[in-house]
């Protein structure tokens, strides 16, 4: 039954005395309402509700959270569309903090397709027509130099069809290149690539002022680091045919393979790269001789076989001696800075970490302008002392043993 405006629900009843006891149809949220009804008229009104619950007030905030959506998802497009939604429902918040009121607003899912919806009628659904908006060419929005370097489309063969290269670097990190004959260092990394590419290659140079590995782009270099693959040493010579081209040390990721899973053949002394790079000048069978006859082949000969052989298919006939031997290179004059690959290796790991695996185009442009932006902050922390650059070894002098000579 209804009273006062409240609903009740019988507790029992007693035919003898027509007694009908009430209890708050909220009881079980612990109001103590009670009401008693004999013979049709209310005898006994018990205890006051405690299950009054205020209206909350409602504030549609729907509308206003639409077009602010809509305005940042065109004023920023390399922002992804849920990060534009949370900040578009963080800045709602704020706004209506004082009103002490309860939110109407649109979900994070909606929200994302009024973000792609938005910006695929204002680009006609082309991201590359997206990237040349000032909002993703340019470095910021404070800043209008452009942080798009090159966009372009070619024709290839009629099977691959149409080929599209896309480069980025920022202008302050590209004052590097005014330095004569730099040392650039190039790698590929597959875990950040946005579809449709294929690869993302890291370029990066050598800056002596501050002892760092700055992103770089640089037309006439002196020399070219860059690892052992053959497309891309095929690419590099044809691009900087100029250039001294110097491989990845990857001759020791050989030896450290086959010693791995070979192991009685580790008997190998631990100067052999060096050895190998210091030797091969002089005469390759001569080399291989004498650096046989200081291993201890018992019991692996079989295996040191096999290795030699490997040696001589992969970087005698498949790459040039020239790429890897790092001796010739330092005795003709060749500035060789780093002779692994552990820079850019380092490099791309930190890189991919701090974006999310193969992101979208826009995504991926705003990771590398913070990422641009990260290298300037540590750049000037280091000329004002704030950083200190790191440190590297100094390059090792490969000397030719001494009975090498008198070797027969």
């Amino acid at each position: 039954m209804d009273h006062r405006g409240y609903s009740f629900c019988i507790k029992r009843s007693c035919p003898e005395t027509s007694t009908v006891y009430y209890v708050c149809k909220r009881f079980r949220k612990g109001c103590k309402a009670k009401i008693t009804v004999r013979s049709g008229a209310v005898v006994a009104d018990g205890a006051l509700h405690t299950c009054d619950v205020a209206v909350p007030h409602v504030i549609d905030v729907r509308s206003e959270m639409r077009l602010e959506l809509q305005r940042r998802s065109v004023s920023n497009m390399a922002t992804p569309p849920p990060v534009v939604w949370q900040e578009v429902y963080d800045g709602i918040k704020r706004l209506h903090a004082a009103d002490d009121a309860t939110l109407t607003i649109i979900p994070c899912a909606p929200a994302v397709s009024i973000v792609k919806q938005t910006r695929k009628e204002c680009t006609g659904g082309d991201v590359y027509e997206a990237i040349l908006s000032p909002s993703v060419r340019c470095v910021s929005d404070k800043d209008p130099r452009s942080f798009l370097q090159f966009s372009v489309v070619y024709l290839t063969h009629a099977t691959t069809g149409i080929h599209r290269m896309i480069g980025f670097g920022h202008p302050d990190l590209s004052l590097i290149q005014r330095y004569p004959k730099i040392t650039l260092f190039i790698d590929g990394t597959f875990s950040v690539v946005t579809k449709p590419f294929s690869q993302c290659l890291i370029v990066m140079a050598f800056e002596p002022a501050i002892n760092l590995y700055v992103p770089i782009w640089q037309l006439e270099p002196e020399n070219v680091t860059c690892d052992f693959e053959v497309a891309l040493i095929n690419a590099v010579l044809d691009q900087f045919p100029r250039a001294n081209l110097v491989g990845y040390y990857a001759v020791k990721w050989s030896i450290y393979v086959f010693q791995t899973a070979k192991s009685k053949a580790r008997s190998a002394p631990a100067n052999l790269i060096r050895l190998l790079s210091s030797l091969w000048t002089k005469s390759q069978k001569k080399s291989v001789r004498y650096i046989r006859s200081i291993v201890d082949e018992t019991r692996a000969k079989t295996k040191w076989n096999a290795f030699w052989k490997f040696f001589f298919k992969t970087w005698m006939e498949r790459y040039d001696a020239t790429t890897w031997n790092v001796q010739e290179m330092m005795r003709v004059g060749v500035d060789v800075i780093n002779r692994t690959n552990n820079p850019l290796e380092k490099y791309n790991r930190d890189f991919a970490s701090r974006m999310s695996t193969h992101p979208g185009l826009l995504a991926f442009i705003e990771g590398t302008k913070r990422e641009a932006a990260r290298y300037i902050r540590r750049i000037e922390d280091i000329k004002h002392l704030r950083q200190t650059a790191s440190q590297h070894a100094p390059p090792a002098k490969l000397e030719i043993p001494e009975d090498y000579e008198s070797f027969e």
